[in-house]
């Protein structure tokens, strides 16, 4: 009963399954992603190169992300965009195991940036359909991003471990497999019906996909440009850090390992962020996750200890968590449910954005001042935009399903 308690949503089975998916997506970027730069580096490519390639698949991301909320939106339906995103994903990852030489991985992370912008535009919008009027959304949308990361940190270990015993391509193929498996279980997906009427046509105007309420507004685009800059940094750091351990003789199972451990902590925070963010509100638990992270950042820049590592890792699970659960909440409820695909693909366009500037920035800047100063002027920038943001954005309730009135839940 207490499990029921606990899951009260709109269409348990859905959600499961949805989250089940969520979990075969996660698996499968834990398997590949502390490793992908270190495998474009084994193809040939220098420092510089492989900021570019990491951003190939943003940079389609970004081009296709909202198109594909539109077209959600348009469709009234979401889960068409979960299983040809899931099964794009795995054609994408064979690509790029059986890739000789890093121009290759060009082509085919661009294939993975749009079956990705397929699959997470839709996947938010079908999970802000299924929590939309429940009660504890926050706590809701916490359990379900808390699978992602519990797949993630089963497999980031696994990765480095089956690059260190078989080669690195095996992580790939694997998650190949994981990708295949998501889009079979997306098949049998039940999604709410999207629009209560006609399915309205599509707006000329893009200012249409937006909220009409001016303050609503400010804060959908403060919140966007925190996100920018929240993705910005991570994709400087997160594209050479392995590099960077591994410079400083860290074997590819001990970056695993610390990645593995980072995502552990945020198996429980993500629920423990959803319910903060029922109880406080979106914004404050979003900028403490923000200033946290910059924290993290400054941090690896002050020893190469493996034990002060661990203990930056076990803070960065935590930073996560708190502005992941809550960011995935906001943009889901800052507007109606005939925008809701639209504005996933708007946090997905500037969360592509902010990763293209990071990943290809932040390998040029590295390459110039060093991976150290780099790392600290990230976290600086991530700091100023905090203290602008928190004075910029409003503090507002979530809009009603089908109407403009406001509702008791705090973003």
């Amino acid at each position: 009963m207490k499990t029921a308690a606990w899951l009260r949503v709109r269409d348990r089975g859905a959600f499961i399954r949805l989250s089940g998916v969520l979990f075969l997506v996660y698996a499968a970027t834990g398997l590949w992603a502390p490793l992908m730069s270190v495998y474009t580096r084994d193809l040939g490519a220098t420092t510089a190169e492989i900021g570019l390639v990491l951003a190939v698949a943003q940079a389609v991301g970004l081009l296709s992300q909202y198109q594909w909320g539109r077209l959600s939106d348009w469709l009234g339906r979401r889960a068409p965009l979960v299983v040809l995103g899931a099964g794009g994903l795995c054609l994408a990852f064979l690509g790029s195991a059986a890739a000789d030489r890093a121009g290759w991985l060009f082509l085919t992370r661009g294939l993975e940036g749009a079956a990705m912008g397929a699959y997470t535009t839709g996947s938010l919008a079908l999970i802000g359909d299924l929590l939309e009027d429940q009660a504890g959304r926050g706590r809701l949308m916490g359990t379900y991003r808390m699978f992602g990361s519990l797949s993630f940190a089963m497999t980031a270990l696994l990765g480095g471990a089956l690059a260190d015993w078989v080669g690195l391509r095996a992580p790939l193929l694997v998650a190949a497999v994981c990708y295949g498996l998501g889009c079979a279980l997306s098949f049998g997906i039940r999604e709410p019906l999207a629009f209560r009427g006609p399915v309205p046509a599509i707006p000329a105007d893009p200012g249409a996909a937006l909220p009409l309420d001016p303050l609503r507004r400010r804060a959908l685009w403060s919140f966007l440009a925190l996100l920018f800059v929240w993705m910005l940094a991570s994709g400087a750091v997160v594209a050479l850090w392995p590099v960077s351990m591994a410079d400083q003789g860290f074997s590819r199972t001990a970056t695993s390992g610390l990645w593995a451990l980072a995502a552990l902590v945020e198996v429980p925070c993500m629920i423990l962020a959803g319910q903060l963010s029922d109880r406080f509100g979106r914004k404050q638990v979003l900028l403490f996750g923000i200033t946290s992270m910059a924290a993290v950042f400054l941090a690896y820049t002050l020893t190469a200890s493996f034990g002060w590592l661990a203990a930056a890792q076990v803070l960065r699970g935590i930073a996560f968590a708190s502005f992941e659960a809550p960011a995935l909440l906001s943009i889901t409820e800052l507007g109606l449910r005939q925008q809701r695909g639209r504005l996933a693909g708007l946090y997905y366009s500037a969360s592509g954005g902010g990763s293209i500037a990071g990943a290809a920035l932040g390998g040029i800047a590295a390459q110039q001042v060093g991976m150290a100063r780099m790392f600290q002027g990230v976290a600086l920038l991530m700091l100023a935009t905090t203290a602008v943001v928190g004075v910029v954005m409003p503090r507002l309730r979530a809009v009603a399903a089908e109407t403009p009135t406001p509702q008791q839940s705090r973003v």
